[in-house]
């Protein structure tokens, strides 16, 4: 087995259940309006903020929240992940970076039971496309062909899905760099 493929089953076995008991809170949510707060400020089902956003100011996060439920009706309108994405990214504030825009978009896509269909990338999807040699130079997202093959094998037997692929590249980014 090969390295990208031990890591795409490690990350089956040990984090997608994580990643998807998450995303089920806000499929769960009684309302658009719930789901657009809780994960524009990153509020898990504990009621606990989530982990990429802990070093967010709640001031940021609460203007966010604020200035997409004015965009209610655009999120209602939206037919996939990019344009949610697209609406959270015209609204950004300084403090919201592309991480928090990724998970806020990825959130309410949730609930819209919309999924990405392309890896969104911000620092750490980036880091750890590069380190396997990914070349993601003037890219913002990278689409199955961009994709090595074990991650494409993948998306196409329903295994994982663009979103875990994110987190695949991100958690184990350092560790995609290390020689086999």
């Amino acid at each position: 087995m090969n390295k990208i493929q031990a890591y795409i089953d490690a990350y089956i076995n040990h984090y997608m259940i994580i990643e998807e008991k998450e995303l089920d809170f806000f499929r769960k949510s009684k309302s658009l309006e719930e789901t657009i707060i809780n994960a524009t400020k990153a509020i898990d089902f504990n009621g606990k903020r989530l982990s990429h956003q802990r070093r967010l100011k709640s001031q940021v996060l609460e203007t966010m929240a604020k200035k997409l439920l004015n965009r209610k009706q655009d999120f209602i309108n939206s037919t996939c992940f990019d344009e949610i994405y697209a609406i959270v990214n015209e609204e950004r504030i300084f403090g919201f970076g592309k991480l928090a825009i990724y998970d806020t978009s990825l959130r309410i896509s949730a609930y819209q039971n919309i999924e990405p269909d392309s890896v969104y990338l911000h620092a750490g999807t980036k880091k750890g496309a590069k380190n396997i040699g990914v070349n993601t130079f003037g890219k913002k997202q990278l689409k199955l062909n961009d994709l090595p093959l074990e991650f494409q094998k993948a998306i196409n037997n329903n295994s994982i899905g663009y979103k875990h692929i994110e987190d695949i590249l991100c958690i184990f980014k350092e560790r995609l760099k290390q020689k086999n």
